[in-house]
């Protein structure tokens, strides 16, 4: 599927059904509820955005940061199978390090299954560092990697 016009915006409430659809798609264990969407997007969490055209949902990232802190944690992000290697995952992590930077954070941290090969390959192109390793950290009993990334 080659994608046209897409954007990256602050998702809102009616881009819920998209954000549920990819993370079903995206993740087998530790999948985000609705009911945890619901309330960033009720609260117009400024650290959820997606990545869409004027009718679907293609990608998303989620952020997280505590005022006053010098980190921000990407808590999740994940990219439609059917419009992957178009740039929508590295797009998307270029858009949280700016509201990262934009919240005055020094670095970035994220945890990543050890065997998401795409994932990894798209973290470490743009920088980030492998700062432990986290046995049994998934769910599913999947080990996890922490990266951090200094901005």
């Amino acid at each position: 599927m080659l994608l046209k016009k897409i954007q990256i915006r602050q998702a809102v409430m009616a881009d819920l059904p998209g954000l549920l659809r990819l993370e079903k798609q995206g993740f087998n264990s530790d999948r985000i509820s609705a009911r945890s969407f619901r309330r960033w997007l009720r609260n117009g969490h400024e650290g959820l955005a997606v990545a869409c055209d004027s009718e679907q949902v293609f990608g998303y990232v989620l952020i997280l940061h505590r005022r006053g802190s010098a980190v921000v944690r990407l808590y999740s992000l994940a990219v439609d199978k059917a419009a992957s290697g178009q740039g929508i995952g590295r797009a998307l992590l270029r858009w949280a390090e700016n509201k990262a930077r934009d919240w005055s954070a020094q670095r970035i941290h994220l945890e990543v299954q050890h065997d998401n090969q795409f994932a990894l390959q798209l973290y470490r192109s743009a920088g980030y560092e492998l700062v432990k390793r986290l046995p049994g950290y998934y769910e599913n009993g999947a080990d996890g990697l922490r990266l951090r990334r200094e901005l």
